[in-house]
């Protein structure tokens, strides 16, 4: 069985905070953010992703692509793209 270790955020904290999650390959994520200067999310988020990325490395079944350094980007966005990606993201989960 596969395990998917994909970094989520739920939806509703994604609309108040203005993040999102655009992409990911293991260690390796980039968030769509409206405000590029808010170096306090950015922090948070970055600490709650890297802490994901240890959790993952202690499992048995830690995908390769999770062991090289974490990066973490932050790409400039806008409300209307943000909720585009969460109703896309929210649509593919599988209940």
């Amino acid at each position: 069985m596969k395990i998917n270790y994909k970094f989520k955020l739920a939806g509703g904290y994604c609309l108040y905070k203005g993040v999102c999650v655009i992409k990911q390959r293991g260690s390796v994520i980039t968030f769509l953010i409206e405000d590029l200067e808010n170096q306090n999310l950015k922090e948070n988020i970055t600490h709650a992703f890297l802490n994901y990325v240890d959790y993952v490395k202690k499992q048995n079944n830690c995908p390769e692509y999770f062991k090289q350094l974490p990066e973490v980007y932050f790409k400039k966005g806008f409300r209307k793209q943000l909720k585009k990606i969460i109703a896309n993201q929210n649509s593919k989960e599988v209940f």
